[in-house]
């Protein structure tokens, strides 16, 4: 099976922020964006929980804690965070990036980064009726 990760941990940095989401807990936040990377974990289990039928194999979401030291991974893969999985997918926010894209590099970007192949699955409609359809050449 494959694994899909999110950190999920704070650091201890004074949020100063004047903005809704900051963070709510003195000397502490997600200052490069655990929290988003959280709930799109969270968002994506739900996704592929809905389509699980058309699924090949299993998907395992792990939580890491403790990402900006190497105690977090080190833990869990000895706890058998990696039993049974071939694959692990992650991703980091850029705030550079506007929102609803997806940035990439061919080649290397990561310390182990690794190509992949994803299927886009799309849906004809009538031209008359274009917000029935899901337009796989914008997704790909």
């Amino acid at each position: 099976g494959i694994a899909l990760r999110a950190d999920m941990d704070a650091i201890p940095v004074q949020d100063m922020k004047d903005v809704s989401y900051k963070s709510k807990i003195n000397g502490v936040m997600h200052a490069c964006g655990h929290d988003a990377h959280t709930a799109i974990q969270i968002g994506s289990a739900l996704i592929l929980k809905n389509i699980e039928s058309e699924l090949n194999g299993k998907v395992r979401f792990i939580f890491q804690p403790a990402e900006e030291t190497d105690g977090g991974a080190k833990d869990m893969i000895e706890y058998g965070a990696l039993k049974d999985v071939q694959a692990v997918i992650a991703l980091h926010v850029d705030e550079n990036l506007n929102t609803g894209t997806i940035g990439f590099r061919k080649g290397v970007v990561n310390a182990a980064s690794n190509p992949f192949k994803i299927e886009v699955k799309g849906k004809s409609a009538h031209g008359a009726h274009p917000e029935n359809s899901i337009d796989a050449i914008y997704i790909a």
